[in-house]
């Protein structure tokens, strides 16, 4: 059984995420891709992809869902029948279509949000061996968001994730995290969870996990008292299918980053005052540093003082609302002012921030330029996030040359879910001259990069 931790542990915090999806490239704000020649569908019109979805082939059912769910010229917006084409996806077996269904409900994205539900779409798409449902079960698990806090079953999925594709060092993330708070023993526990589920792996199937059929609340969301029905066994993940293959490439230069505009410090007295003065801070950055202060008086000193780190611990803090009050905009401010200075860990928060939809309005403009400035800045995932963002044309044009040369910087920093390989096949047949152009690219940045880390205390 898992070990849960104690409740006065403090968390790591852990985000729900879009990756590369292994059915195509599917993130956040991005356009589906219609062209597609794989398990037994063809569709290179939006006609011939309507007709294959009307057919009842799963893979076009996802992604015209997709399409529908967006919203634009070839496919107005119609949220219902969006959602009953990915629902007739996931039900037919289609993982990428189960963990689109996850992340709408757990972030209340068209529909009321619903966490337990949402964990067993997000069981369902990983039994179809999607590493990024991996990962989001991980990281609901170490949140306690719809289900009860379990440190161990949360690094359980964690390491299942690494093990299936996902990016990221959030396993050995919550393994130091553990150790730093006393809690060392639930590594082991979690280890031996992880060992347990893979042993089920062969027995489950995505229609098995799936929670009953029900209509998806467009109004009141749904209680989050009671936890989603333990897991079956998983099925071993299936293999990835290949790129689409008449996608056009704009080989533009890098984006340069917008300059945001800063607000004013706000003070600081506020939320701290309402805490011990000698309460010790531990968090986790995204550049993989533990930033600890010995007080939450020296934290505020620092922040005071314009410490880059200080003021995007305490926005983070002020984000979470685990040590007090949640204040989104003092937050937001805080952040953007240690993203001013320098901060790569502030700049991914903010862009995590604009792209969620949850505690501020969607900017997919505002997340790519603080993906970028994160990814400049030392933060590893943001480079992988970055080729998924040119490859989407998400925030920014689409761009395959820099989807490929921040994806050899991901693969460089040991980020990489096998969507490297497909988009520089893709490249390679379509303006094989831009593969030269996006190596240079990347060994340029992957040099940068370790320059910037280098200087990074903890590291």
């Amino acid at each position: 059984m898992p070990v849960s931790a104690s409740s006065h542990i403090r968390s790591i915090t852990l985000t729900l995420v879009f990756f590369v999806s292994a059915n195509g490239i599917i993130a956040q704000d991005s356009k589906p891709i219609l062209m597609s020649r794989t398990g037994g569908g063809s569709w290179s019109t939006p006609a011939d992809l309507q007709a294959s979805a009307k057919n009842g082939n799963p893979k076009a059912c996802a992604q015209l869902g997709e399409a529908l769910l967006r919203g634009d010229a070839d496919f107005p917006k119609d949220v219902p029948r969006a959602l009953a084409l990915l629902e007739q996806a996931a039900r037919a077996g289609q993982a990428s279509a189960a963990f689109r269904i996850g992340m709408l409900l757990a972030n209340g994205d068209n529909v009321a949000l619903d966490r337990p539900r949402a964990l067993a779409y997000f069981r369902a798409a990983a039994a179809g061996g999607a590493a990024e449902a991996f990962h989001n079960l991980g990281a609901t698990y170490s949140t306690g968001r719809g289900v009860k806090r379990d440190y161990a079953e949360a690094l359980a999925w964690l390491i299942l994730a690494k093990k299936h594709g996902a990016p990221g060092t959030s396993a050995d993330d919550l393994r130091a995290y553990l150790k730093s708070i006393g809690c060392a023993e639930l590594i082991p526990a979690g280890e031996k969870r992880a060992i347990d589920l893979e042993s089920e792996l062969a027995h489950a199937s995505v229609t098995q996990l799936l929670p009953p059929p029900s209509s998806f609340n467009s109004a009141a969301p749904a209680a989050e008292t009671a936890p989603p029905p333990a897991p079956a066994p998983l099925p071993p993940p299936t293999a990835p299918a290949p790129i689409a293959d008449s996608i056009p490439i704009t080989p533009n230069p890098l984006t340069a980053l917008a300059d945001p505009k800063m607000p004013t410090l706000p003070s600081l007295a506020s939320p701290l005052d309402v805490l011990p003065a000698d309460d010790p801070v531990k968090l986790a950055a995204p550049t993989g540093r533990i930033w600890d202060w010995p007080h939450l008086s020296t934290l505020q000193a620092a922040a005071n003082a314009g410490d880059r780190d200080a003021l995007a611990a305490l926005g983070k803090l002020l984000l979470d609302g685990n040590r007090f009050t949640t204040d989104v905009p003092r937050a937001i401010a805080l952040l953007e002012r240690a993203a001013k200075s320098g901060s790569g860990d502030a700049a991914f928060l903010l862009a995590d921030l604009y792209t969620k939809n949850l505690q501020a309005p969607r900017d997919a403009k505002k997340a790519f330029a603080f993906t970028l400035q994160a990814a400049i800045g030392g933060v590893r995932a943001a480079a992988y996030n970055l080729g998924a963002l040119y490859a989407n044309g998400t925030g920014t044009a689409a761009d395959y040359t820099e989807a490929l040369a921040w994806l050899i910087v991901a693969q460089h920093f040991n980020l990489d879910s096998g969507q490297l390989a497909r988009i520089r096949d893709y490249v390679t047949k379509t303006d094989a001259k831009q593969i030269p152009v996006a190596e240079k690219r990347a060994t340029d940045r992957i040099k940068a990069i370790e320059a910037i880390r280098a200087t990074l205390s903890g590291l």
